[in-house]
């Protein structure tokens, strides 16, 4: 089984005008598919000078060698974020090695291979689209990834997206309390949470070949997504 560096489904459909070209990602990792928001307040510099305060490589005396860096940032949705938190879905990774531990900021044709930018660099994010993504890194807790249902911020934070029926129980917004669990609260997804709908049901694996890949990344889903305001 090939070596996924990605949360994609290698299917996607989105136009160059709905892509973001400012922000690289404000940690040294994250894998494509990442839920996404600009990164607001001192943390994000207008000040875009572009040098980072990390060496290229190895620290020498009397030696200066800074990483240039895209100073506007992104970062990974967490819980409580809404749509109008998101701005979109990271298209490359953000590595700083690959799985062979081969650094790739002296390699930039390995990462260009393997569908990833090195550690600072900007990454496009895209607004708006059609995508496929591997069901591992979508949350269903609160509702089945199947179509009529909607894409929402997950409240499991680090990007990841859920899945809630729009006509039923856990779509209401607020919190309500657990019956029969006294003092115990469950926390609901509403409108503002809502970044795009579903398309299609995870499929089921057919064929021996396919069983260890839809095993290891739970099957893979369909969805349109909007973050646009």
């Amino acid at each position: 089984m090939p070596t996924i560096r990605n949360r994609f489904y290698p299917l996607r459909d989105v136009s160059e005008h709905d892509q973001l070209p400012f922000y690289s990602l404000d940690v040294n990792s994250g894998l494509a598919g990442q839920l996404v928001k600009i990164v607001t307040g001192a943390a994000n510099p207008q000040n875009f000078d572009g040098w980072s305060t990390s060496s290229v490589g190895t620290n020498i005396a009397n030696t200066v060698s800074y990483r240039y860096e895209g100073k506007a940032k992104i970062a990974p949705t967490v819980s409580g974020d809404t749509r109008y938190d998101a701005v979109g879905l990271t298209l490359y990774s953000t590595l700083e090695t690959d799985e062979n531990s081969l650094p790739l900021r002296y390699f930039p044709g390995r990462a260009k291979e393997i569908g990833a930018v090195v550690s600072g660099e900007n990454v496009p994010v895209a607004t708006k689209g059609l995508f496929g993504i591997w069901g591992q890194y979508v949350d269903a807790t609160l509702g089945g990834i199947q179509p009529g249902n909607l894409v929402v911020v997950s409240r499991s934070g680090d990007g990841i997206l859920a899945a809630v029926d729009p006509a039923g129980a856990n779509f209401r917004g607020g919190s309500f309390t657990t019956p029969g669990v006294t003092g115990a609260t469950s926390w609901l997804y509403d409108p503002t949470h809502v970044v795009g709908k579903w398309i299609a049901s995870l499929p089921v694996a057919t064929n021996t070949g396919l069983q260890n890949e839809f095993s290891a990344e739970g099957g893979y889903a369909l969805f349109l997504l909007n973050c646009t305001a």
